[in-house]
């Protein structure tokens, strides 16, 4: 669904008998625009078949990266229309300010030097202090979207109740209507990115024994890879990877805890050719056999396991 169907419908759905206050601020009005995009989810396969997947995870990934452009361009407007620059200059401050939100975007010297590298966005001169707001509205579109994925039904009657509301409150008693949370308290965000982290660990949890990486991890929650990586280790403190490898051999220590199971068997089952971790399970002394060699020693807080396996069975 297109903008221009969500605000028809945003505008239809407003009770109020002034139309100026059909619609509220920017900060709101795109909301409805960013959300009715997931509503159309269960829709998908009517309009593109097979390719539904594909298509969410290009769309959630294109959002995400979206965040740090737009905040840019916030920054380069500020300081675009505090000073008298001339479009060198405005190259060479873009290029600045994109290479700290978006150190992945390259921006070539001979771009820099022909003044043909500042964003192409008309927003910037048409309607100045715009940009950031879609970012605003896109953090309530994920609550929305995390809502609908617990609750559809709820999440489309707290959505019509925002239309409904219309422009007739301010920003954060409409944001109340529907339940939303302030993007501007510090845990919206937070609570925002955990959410999705957790089901990312649910995935990996549930797939524990198979050959999965981050990149399957990320792929699962349609974030992408970079994005991921960089905040499960903010909220986890620690990469995915090392999350999966961890998890694996304490798994992998329990069993043999606690189940007849060979320690060939365990490493196996949980695909650990070498145990060189930290465990926090006690109870192993070191054990030989012709297929496999164990050690453990003891440490301050557990064990330290290491494993090795013949290289003819690898």
């Amino acid at each position: 669904m297109n903008s221009a169907m969500a605000f028809a419908f945003y505008t239809a759905a407003g009770k109020q008998r002034l139309y100026e206050l059909h619609r509220s601020s920017p900060a709101v009005n795109e909301i409805h625009a960013k959300t009715m995009e997931h509503f159309m989810y269960p829709y998908l396969k009517l309009f593109i078949g097979d390719q539904e997947k594909e298509y969410k995870c290009s769309h959630l990934m294109q959002q995400l990266e979206n965040l740090p452009y737009r905040c840019a361009i916030d920054e380069f407007e500020h300081l675009m229309y505090d000073r008298k620059l001339t479009r060198v200059q405005l190259c060479e401050l873009w290029a600045d300010i994109s290479g700290k939100y978006m150190p992945w975007h390259n921006i070539s010297l001979e771009e820099i030097h022909q003044g043909i590298c500042w964003p192409r966005q008309t927003h910037i001169v048409e309607t100045p202090f715009y940009y950031i707001q879609y970012d605003i509205a896109q953090m309530s579109t994920y609550e929305f979207y995390l809502r609908m994925k617990n609750n559809h039904e709820q999440a489309w009657s707290d959505h019509t109740k925002l239309c409904s509301a219309g422009g007739s409150k301010s920003y954060l008693e409409l944001l109340k209507t529907a339940a939303l949370s302030n993007p501007f308290t510090g845990k919206t965000l937070e609570n925002i990115s955990i959410t999705a982290i957790q089901q990312a660990v649910r995935y990996m949890e549930e797939h524990i024994c198979e050959n999965i990486s981050y990149v399957d991890a990320a792929k699962s929650v349609h974030m992408s890879s970079y994005n991921f990586h960089r905040t499960f280790r903010f909220i986890a403190g620690m990469t995915a990877n090392e999350y999966i490898r961890k998890r694996r051999l304490t798994l992998a220590a329990q069993e043999l805890q606690t189940m007849d199971i060979s320690v060939i068997d365990a490493a196996y089952k949980y695909g650990c050719r070498f145990f060189t971790e930290f465990v926090p399970q006690t109870g192993y002394t070191q054990t030989e056999d012709t297929d496999y060699e164990i050690y453990f020693e003891k440490g301050e807080s557990g064990l330290f396991c290491e494993l090795w396996v013949p290289v003819k069975q690898i």
